[in-house]
């Protein structure tokens, strides 16, 4: 085994990247006889879990993308590796979403270093958020782009759609609306007072003015383009499952329109050739078979949670000393954030 190293700048939180690999070769040895890792390297990014590449050989794939749980913390909700591992085999065998295959699991027993962990095939692509990534040269040409966003809103329809009754599934807790509210309530009580969020109007108002639920279906959590593998227009994977749940699929389809949508309070452009969340919306109805009905509550629920998330990743990048993260750099944005929902809520 060689190269067992991390990419530079690695996380203050993650396990020491040696006693993974060495973790690593013996799960993949049991996984498949005979085969070896020669490298992991770190993932930047996500900030419910921790993400390796492990390049392997004399092995069905050359390359495994690992997920493990930030070491110190409870295997809770989005932290539960295993959680995530499990809804992804389901979709992965029911086929309707695209989505890695999980290749092996290690639970992180009997005296392992670490948590829990598993292993899921490398999927080619390439991911991009067309109107927030700063980098405009690096983006798809405008047709790819439409492409990938259209398919992307027929995918989302597909998850809405899924139905897994595996007893596991059916005993996750939905989330209801008032839930959802009460998620990114505690997350902004937590952020600095420096930030300088006004976010209790907002929050009363969305609670006095819930629609009617919607049976609950699972749901992403954070539906985007950044959160899948693309392969010229083709989607070849939808990943980042952390915080998947039981609960009303107008949450996930808002939180997708408003990612692509050049008025989100982030974007940096309109990028030539996506679509707009008219068409987007077009798009899912025709796939799902049914209306969704009006978004303008769940859009400023959206909003409500972009800055609370927004915020988290903010407040945890300046406790690890990264100015340079998104988050950070969004600060100036996060007033924008709240102010835009009450417009969204007065939409028709």
């Amino acid at each position: 085994m060689t190269d067992a190293r991390a990419a530079p700048g690695p996380r203050v939180d993650q396990p020491d990247v040696a006693h993974l690999a060495a973790r690593l070769e013996a799960a993949v040895e049991r996984w498949y006889p005979g085969a070896g890792v020669t490298g992991v390297r770190w993932l930047p990014g996500g900030e419910s879990s921790l993400t390796y590449v492990a390049s392997v050989q004399s092995a069905p794939c050359r390359k495994l993308v690992v997920k493990v749980a930030p070491p110190g913390l409870a295997a809770t909700r989005n932290r539960n590796i295993l959680r995530q591992a499990r809804l992804l085999a389901a979709l992965h065998r029911a086929g309707s979403v695209p989505v890695p295959e999980v290749l092996f699991i290690d639970d992180g027993a009997a005296g392992a270093v670490g948590g829990p962990l598993f292993a899921m095939s490398f999927s080619p692509g390439d991911s991009a958020e067309p109107n927030i990534d700063a980098a405009a040269d690096k983006l798809p040409a405008p047709p790819v782009l439409g492409d990938r966003a259209r398919q992307a809103a027929r995918v989302l329809a597909a998850v809405h759609a899924s139905a897994i009754d595996a007893p596991w599934f059916l005993a996750e807790q939905p989330i209801t609306l008032t839930a959802e509210i009460d998620r990114w309530e505690r997350a902004l009580v937590t952020l600095p007072g420096e930030f300088g969020l006004d976010w209790g109007p907002l929050c009363r108002r969305l609670r006095a003015t819930q629609p009617p639920p919607l049976p609950p279906r699972l749901t992403h959590g954070d539906y985007r383009l950044g959160n899948m593998l693309c392969q010229g227009g083709q989607v070849t994977a939808v990943i980042d499952w952390e915080i998947w749940s039981r609960g009303d699929p107008r949450l996930d389809l808002a939180w997708f329109l408003l990612t692509l949508d050049a008025a989100h309070p982030a974007a940096v452009r309109h990028a030539p050739g996506v679509p707009g969340p008219r068409e987007l919306l077009g798009e899912y109805e025709s796939a799902l078979g049914a209306p969704a009905g009006p978004l303008a509550w769940f859009t400023a629920a959206s909003l409500f949670k972009l800055t609370a998330t927004t915020g988290l990743i903010a407040k945890h990048a300046l406790r690890r000393g990264d100015a340079a993260n998104w988050g950070v750099r969004m600060i100036p944005m996060l007033r924008k954030m709240l102010a835009s929902a009450p417009r969204a809520l007065a939409e028709p």
